[in-house]
């Protein structure tokens, strides 16, 4: 979400935009943020690279059982796989480049950093990494086994294009202050850049009648960090006390639930009383359009993780 405002808002400044990202297979019902119309002298131009498939296989390139590259993507790491793609990507782009943005997670600026350090890479612009959401952080909140390999290399991974970078900048003070002191940063040379937000992108959405029944909703993925264990506790409590005509929207898609036995949609509907489970409405991932009228709809928004970076459901 930060890559689409960001890279719309400065090519409305004038600037010239090259968004890579992955030709996922599953695309057909997702907005391309490349048909906004851009006016003034900017451009944004979206690139699509047909990498890797909508399961984190190779793509129709490197996916035979030979291929050492469809090898490192299918065994060993497809966050590594995918690096490399974009670092070619990269050189491939007949333009002059003046800096170059990579988030650090899934650690998609590993490659081009490693190869412009081994004087291996065409791309020489200078490297701004932007703190998201580390897998580090990831594993230890969301319950995942910090001792698999696949997390163990992409942290890796993430944490050496960290340290590699030209330039640091962080949503907020907290995931800024917990990186540099985990990898040893100078804190004072990581900018914190609040996430962007273009409200021009709100316009249209209209609050729904007061008079309807008093709900709240959540949006974010179904995992143990967003805090979902405790707004189902404190939503059963409310109702419990009264307020049993309350609703509880929960909109998102069900992501790994680490050391969950079973998937945390399960749990949190095991939790919740016979009598009160029709006032709960478990909704899968829905289009930003959507979520926005919910939004606009609801009594209030509710967000309440363990741990979280400055997420777009608060801006």
């Amino acid at each position: 979400t930060y890559t689409a405002v960001t890279a719309r808002l400065l090519a409305e400044a004038g600037h010239e935009v090259h968004v890579i990202a992955n030709g996922w297979s599953r695309t057909d019902d997702r907005q391309d943020f490349a048909s906004h119309g851009i006016g003034g002298e900017g451009a944004l131009i979206h690139h699509r690279i047909p990498a890797l498939t909508g399961d984190y296989r190779p793509g129709p390139a490197h996916d035979g059982p030979g291929d050492p590259e469809g090898w490192v993507c299918r065994v060993r790491e497809c966050s590594i796989y995918w690096s490399l793609q974009v670092a070619r990507a990269l050189d491939g782009l007949d333009v002059p480049l003046d800096v170059i943005e990579f988030p650090e997670c899934f650690a998609e600026g590993w490659a081009t950093l490693a190869r412009r350090g081994a004087l291996l890479g065409a791309v020489d612009a200078p490297v701004a990494i932007t703190l998201h959401s580390p897998i580090h952080e990831i594993a230890e909140f969301n319950l995942l086994r910090r001792t698999e390999a696949w997390i163990q290399r992409r942290a890796a991974a993430e944490d050496a294009a960290i340290r590699a970078a030209d330039g640091v900048s962080s949503p907020s003070g907290l995931l800024a202050d917990r990186v540099a002191a985990r990898l040893g940063l100078d804190r004072a040379a990581v900018s914190v850049i609040p996430n962007p937000l273009d409200f021009e992108l709100l316009e249209g959405v209209v609050p729904a009648a007061s008079d309807n029944p008093p709900t709240l909703v959540f949006a974010g993925r179904i995992e143990p960090r967003k805090g979902l264990v405790n707004l189902v506790r404190a939503a059963v409590r409310l109702m419990q006390s009264g307020h049993d005509e309350v609703k509880v929207e929960l909109i998102g898609r069900e992501a790994p639930a680490g050391a969950v036995p079973r998937t945390l949609t399960d749990q949190l509907t095991a939790m919740i009383p016979e009598d009160l489970r029709d006032r709960f409405l478990f909704r899968d991932q829905a289009p930003r359009e959507e979520v926005l009228q919910r939004f606009a709809g609801a009594t209030a928004c509710v967000f309440m993780p363990d741990w979280d970076n400055f997420p777009y459901t608060c801006c």
